[in-house]
Parts: structure tokens; C-alpha cells; sequence
């Protein structure tokens, strides 16, 4: 009778899923969005969480996720490298799938998201079409180790292999938004000569142009980001 009643109580239960952000971003205003239409259609529960781009606080919301009965998760890890571990204990209890950013040596089941590496090449290719003449680039992003970082900047380097199109670093910001905007601002300063800003993830595209035109420079340096940011689009 128990064991009836169980299976009745579990038919009964909603199906209840997780997605995890790396941090906080307009371009996860997007995923949020497909989440919560998705559970209303399929009649299940669903929570988004946004991380602060640490592994730390990553691992407390899932934790956190696995002790409240969640079914499932996806996640965008803020360090691939560092994250398998975790990501593999996590797939112990519930299926883990990763989006956006991949663990490749997890035991995640799914990766959903670009190829990180040919849109790296996009943006390349695109960047090669802004100077042809070639110049100075400054290359910005959130994460250094985040495994879409990694691969979007490889791709970029790949692309304009053989121009004259000089990279002079890839400054991080960690998320901060004002701290995006400062590393262009120094970058323009430390070189005037620059003639190209790369933009790895969504937010960085305003952050630059924001510093572009407060030092009236905005018709001076080419701007090729990713991602979709109202701004960027």
C-alpha cells in the first residue's frame, strides 16, 4: 500500500528543473525568458538562478538545488577547468547539462550552445573586413577561464593569423560592467594608437563604446562583439 501510495504521490509531483548562470548579464534576460515559457507549456517547475562569476557561488546555488529536490540543471560554469569536478559530483545525484560555456571533461550529458571556437572566427573574420590596413587591438572580457572565453579568443587569434592586425592583450573585468567600461578607458589611454576593440561577451560592446565616446573617438576605433545585448544589437 505504501509503495502505491508513493508512486502516486511521485506521478503527482511536478518535474522541477534549474538553470544556473555564470553572473549576471541582459543577454540572460534572453534564457530566462525561454525558461519560464517552456515551464508553462510543459506543466513543470523551474527556477533561474544568476551566479556572481565565482565557482564558489555556483556550487552553493546547485548544492542548495540538489537538497531542494531539484530533477535536473543546466549551467553556465564560470571556470571549466576548475568546475569538473563539481560538475561531475553533481551528475552523481541529477542529470547536469552545460549552456552557453562548456566542461568538455565532465560527466555532463549535453552541451547547448555555439560552437565558441568558429564564432571566434566570425569575429575575426569580421575584424579583418573592419581593417584591412591592420592596426591595434585590445581584446576584452568577463572570465579569462570561462571555456567560451577560451575558445572565442582562440578562434579570433586563428582568424587573423598572418594579418597585420596586432593583439595587445585580453583585459577580464570579472562582470563589473563599470570595471569593463575602465579597461577600455586605459586601454585607450595607454594606447592612443588602437584602432579596434574586440568585445568577448555581451556587455562589453556598450562598456566600449560608452569609453569610445566619452573620449570622442567612436568614428576612430571599429567595435566586433558577440552576444546579444540591446545595446550591442
Amino acid at each position: 500500500v505504501f509503495a502505491s501510495c508513493k508512486v502516486e504521490e511521485d506521478k503527482n509531483k511536478k518535474i522541477k528543473l534549474a538553470f544556473v548562470t555564470n553572473g549576471p548579464a541582459d543577454f540572460w534576460l534572453y534564457s530566462q525568458a525561454g525558461v519560464q515559457k517552456a515551464a508553462e507549456e510543459l506543466g513543470i517547475e523551474a527556477e533561474f538562478k544568476v551566479g556572481d562569476q565565482t565557482t564558489a557561488k555556483q556550487k552553493q546555488i546547485v548544492d542548495d538545488l540538489i537538497v531542494s529536490g531539484v530533477n535536473a540543471i543546466a549551467i553556465s560554469p564560470a571556470n571549466a577547468k576548475n568546475q569538473a569536478q563539481m560538475i561531475n559530483e553533481w551528475s552523481a545525484y541529477i542529470p547536469v547539462i552545460c549552456a552557453d560555456s562548456d566542461a568538455t571533461n565532465s560527466k555532463r550529458i549535453a552541451y547547448l550552445g555555439t560552437d565558441n571556437i568558429a564564432a571566434g572566427r566570425q569575429c575575426g573574420e569580421l575584424l579583418k573586413q573592419a581593417l584591412p590596413d591592420g592596426g591595434k587591438v585590445m581584446v576584452f572580457v568577463g572570465l579569462r577561464d570561462a571555456q567560451n572565453a577560451i575558445e572565442r579568443f582562440q578562434g579570433l587569434k586563428e582568424a587573423i593569423e598572418g594579418t597585420k592586425i596586432e593583439i595587445l592583450d585580453l583585459r577580464t573585468d570579472n562582470g563589473d560592467r563599470v570595471k569593463a567600461r575602465k579597461n577600455a578607458e586605459d586601454a585607450l589611454i595607454a594606447h592612443p594608437d588602437i584602432v579596434g576593440m574586440v568585445g568577448l561577451w555581451a556587455y562589453n560592446a556598450p562598456a566600449i563604446l560608452g569609453a569610445l565616446e566619452s573620449s570622442n573617438r567612436a568614428d576612430q576605433v571599429k567595435i566586433i562583439s558577440f552576444d546579444e545585448d540591446p545595446v550591442t544589437l
